[in-house]
């Protein structure tokens, strides 16, 4: 063995295929324990399989090669590596749960090189599918249709506009149902939106993403909302009144969120532990004000019952002026949140989100999307989540959420869908704004809204 086999080196690795699982990230370990390499080994969100590989040069090639041929994880269908830093590990591990989203700083520059690939591949399958003869077969068609959707739409040529009108109509896609983005389309409202801010311009979905101005909008729409006890209020001022719910004025994903049965009984919603007083309320309370920095200011209201007598779930569609094409219900009994997904006509869907968590033994009513859709189009904006609480009784109002939390993780497919849903819905509304409609309920809301601020103002002046 020559001495530069003895040198060590490191790579950054990614596995693609079925690789998850405990016992796959243990048998990497005694794999890489047996040859001499250091590092870690660990699950993405993603359902990938990431690794830091480092030791001799010889060691970690050799494990390398088994990994990419199956020997380890027979189900791997494909592996990507990097460069990156030798960082001095003394053995390797699998990381702990808690510490799987962080990496060393020195990952960022294999990172670097793994992205420019990737653009170049990326850059090249756009080539491909504008130069490709137009299929004959089946199987060939719906392959160059999946992959002018999996290919992100910057690297779609604009010559495929170009294209003879006889070539594109061959075509065994529409170009306008593979070029969207719904996650491109969220980047540029957030864009918007600062840039409006900056023009002292506040959005309409801005506005009603305040929840007290979300609940007061909805209850001028006639829908049924929860009791609101105290809104705006500091911790120190909320007068407990079992069963309640208690919640930050400003907040996302239920962080701060209980449900509160009894002094002796409070659900922790995000976590889903029962706390057995007010006093292990607050220690949280304090806890996560510390790490997020949340405003000392909360709201307190009815708990509404879900048709099990138990938490209502939560049903939240995702509207597009006047069109809820998608719906996510939640569920948050049992150990873990359960989800399931709905199209417009109550059909369940699959987006590539959830699909390990489903809620099962569910079905949604028409009225939910049909609620919805006559919400979104009496405000101007081009998407907005409208969010519900499943009561026995019906739809009783949640929130409006301008940005939902992950809206990058839908798969492909999905987020084109959702993109074109989004172009197409910011269309209608231009339209409807250039043929000059009034929106008179949200604008009697502003003016309502706007008299109310100045009687507030009038009062803290006297």
């Amino acid at each position: 063995m020559s001495d530069e086999d003895n040198q060590p080196i490191a790579f950054l690795v990614t596995l693609h295929g079925n690789v998850e699982g405990v016992d796959l990230r243990r048998r990497v370990r005694r794999a890489a324990r047996k040859l001499g390499a250091k590092g870690w080994v660990r699950n993405r969100a993603s359902g990938h399989m990431q690794m830091h590989i480092e030791g001799e040069e010889a060691a970690v090639r050799r494990l390398m090669a088994n990994l990419v041929s199956g020997k380890i994880c027979p189900d791997v269908q494909g592996m990507v590596s990097s460069l990156t830093d030798v960082l001095g590990y003394e053995d390797f591990d699998v990381n702990a749960t808690r510490n799987r989203n962080r990496v060393e700083p020195a990952a960022l520059g294999g990172g670097v090189h793994r992205a420019r690939l990737l653009e170049k591949e990326f850059d090249d399958l756009g080539a491909l599918i504008y130069e490709v003869d137009v299929p004959q077969a089946a199987s060939e068609a719906e392959n160059l249709a999946t992959l002018a959707t999996e290919v992100p739409p910057r690297y779609l040529r604009e010559a495929l506009l170009r294209k003879p009108s006889t070539k594109k109509k061959l075509l065994p896609f529409q170009l306008r149902n593979v070029t969207g983005s719904f996650t491109a389309e969220v980047w540029a409202q957030t864009i918007a939106n600062d840039a409006m801010k900056k023009e002292g311009v506040i959005t309409p979905a801005q506005i009603l993403n305040h929840k007290p101005d979300g609940m007061a909008y909805a209850r001028r729409l006639g829908l049924r909302t929860p009791e609101t006890y105290q809104e705006g209020v500091g911790l120190e001022e909320i007068r407990f009144a079992p069963p309640m719910v208690l919640k930050p004025v400003s907040g996302a994903g239920a962080r701060d969120v209980f449900c509160i049965y009894s002094e002796h009984r409070i659900l922790h919603v995000v976590s889903k532990q029962m706390l057995g007083s007010v006093d292990e309320m607050l220690a949280i309370i304090r806890q996560s004000r510390t790490s997020h920095r949340n405003e000392n200011k909360w709201i307190s209201e009815e708990l509404i019952a879900g048709e099990q007598d138990d938490i209502a779930n939560d049903v939240k569609a995702y509207c597009f002026y006047g069109r809820a094409e998608v719906i996510l219900e939640i569920n948050r009994t049992g150990d873990f949140f359960r989800y399931c997904w709905w199209d417009r006509n109550c059909e369940k869907l699959e987006t590539g989100k959830y699909a390990d968590k489903r809620l099962e033994g569910t079905s949604l009513r028409p009225e939910y999307v049909e609620l919805a859709e006559r919400v979104s189009l009496s405000i101007p904006r081009p998407f907005l989540r409208i969010d519900f609480l499943k009561s026995a009784s019906g739809p009783v109002f949640g929130e409006f959420t301008p940005r939902p939390g992950n809206f990058q993780g839908f798969d492909a497919a999905t987020d084109a869908w959702l993109g074109r849903c989004y172009a197409e819905a910011r269309g209608r509304l231009m339209a409807d704004l250039i043929k000059n409609k009034r929106f008179d309920e949200y604008e009697a809301f502003l003016a309502a809204r706007a008299a109310l601020r100045k009687k507030k103002k009038e009062v803290l002046a006297v």
